[in-house]
Order: structure tokens, then sequence, then C-alpha cells
């Protein structure tokens, strides 16, 4: 059992090894990453019977296997009551994000669920005109102060609050959606990450998304500031899709 143990250490051993020297940056360690949660399983055997054996190495094993398991998912098993809270008297403000993808065709179910998460305030992403109509119709009581994108586009953002919501004139400096943003992003992400694969979500039609959609996703290519790019085709038309991601 205690060369068992051993083993059981090592596979932990090597995930940490992958996950500090790769992270995400390949598609099996990503998947090795999704699913590291089933690694720990064994330590539901290799446990009890280190504390029913005694025996040195299988203790240490156990030990080792419980403490990583501690330190990567012990905070989510710490109760809301004992974590820090803030003052009483200190202001309160819930935000919740929704997107509701561009193709739902169950506006009254968008409706309902942000009526039951009860936030503040709700910024939600690709609003088509369905569910647009609900958010006016149904959560105007709820949310009277509401920001939709253009009437009638097929996708589009918005902003609901319970609070009245004021023009600023504060803005983010520079032309945050230019490619110098993006070429930065990319020096950041690799000075953390060397073997990082930077990607974006974006619109399917390259000359749309860099004149209307802040995304010239193409050029961004072409400089090699982007590895990856995943067309939002989100269509049931096979041709359409076919022609979407035909990049």
């Amino acid at each position: 059992m205690g060369l068992l143990a051993l083993a059981h250490a090592a596979v932990l051993l090597g995930w940490i090894a992958v996950h500090a020297l790769l992270g995400d940056s390949r598609w099996w360690s990503f998947l090795l990453n999704t699913f590291v949660l089933y690694l720990f399983v064994p330590l539901a055997v290799t446990v009890p019977l280190a504390l029913l054996l005694r025996r040195p190495l299988l203790r240490a094993c156990a030990l080792f296997g419980a403490v990583l398991f501690l330190v990567t998912y012990g905070g989510l098993f710490v109760p809301p009551t004992l974590r820090a809270a803030p003052p009483a008297d200190a202001p309160r403000l819930t935000a919740m994000t929704f997107n509701v993808h561009v193709t739902n065709q169950n506006p009254d179910g968008v409706a309902a669920a942000i009526r039951r998460a009860g936030a503040d305030v709700v910024g939600l992403q690709e609003v088509n005109p369905a569910v647009a109509r609900a958010l006016r119709r149904d959560l105007a009581a709820r949310y009277p102060y509401q920001v939709l994108g253009a009437a009638g586009a097929p996708s589009t953002l918005a902003v609901l609050s319970r609070f009245p919501l004021q023009p600023t004139r504060i803005a983010l400096p520079g032309q945050w959606n230019d490619t110098p943003l993006v070429a930065r992003l990319r020096s950041a992400v690799k000075e953390r990450r060397r073997d990082a694969v930077l990607s974006a979500a974006v619109w399917p039609d390259a000359a749309e998304a860099a004149s209307r959609r802040f995304q010239d996703w193409r050029g961004w290519l072409d400089a090699k500031l982007l590895d990856v790019v995943c067309p939002m085709a989100y269509t049931p038309e096979a041709a359409l899709f076919r022609s979407q991601i035909a990049c």
C-alpha cells in the first residue's frame, strides 16, 4: 500500500509541475487542470489507511495529498459565516453579469433568472431583440433605470439598475480598443507565462468587427498579437455557420 500511496504522491507532484510550468497553455494541460479534482479521489482510501496502519511512508504520502487538497480547494469549505464580513455600516452594492446568448429563445426565463438573483446592477451581453423587450416589459418596476443598445440590433449590451445611472466624463486613457492595447496585453501575458496561448472570442465578420465592434482581429492575427481567434458563430444555419468560421 505504501508504494501505491507513493505513486499517487508522484502523480500529484507531476500535476504541480505541469500547472506551474505550463498552466493551460497546452490542450492536455488544460484538460488535466480541469479535471484535477479527481486526482485527489484516492485520498478517500489512503488517509483512513494511514490513520489505521501507522506506516511512515503511507502517512507521509497521505499527509502530502491532504495538505495539497486543502491548499487547492480548502477555501470552498469555509462557511460564509466565518468569512470576513464588511462593516455593518458599509454601503453595499451587488452586481451580476449575464451572457444570455444571442440565440436565446427564452426571454421570459432570462427575466425570471435576473429577478431571482436580485442584484442591484445587472450587466448583460448578447441581448437579442426578444430578450430586450422582455427586460423592458417585465423588469421595469424592479430596474427602473435601463440602458440598452441599439434597438433592433441582433446582439447588443444592456445595463439594468435599481439606482439612477449618471453619465460620466471619466474615460480610459488612450484608445482602449486599439491595437496597441492588444499588444500591451500580449506583452503582459507573455511576461508572466511565455507559453501562454492568447485567444479572443470575436465577431465572425472581420469587416464589421473592425468597423463596428472595435475588434480588428484580422489585423491582430497578421501582427501575431493573437494566437487564436474564436468566431462567435451562433447560428443554426449550416451554410452561414461555415461562412462565419471560414476566417
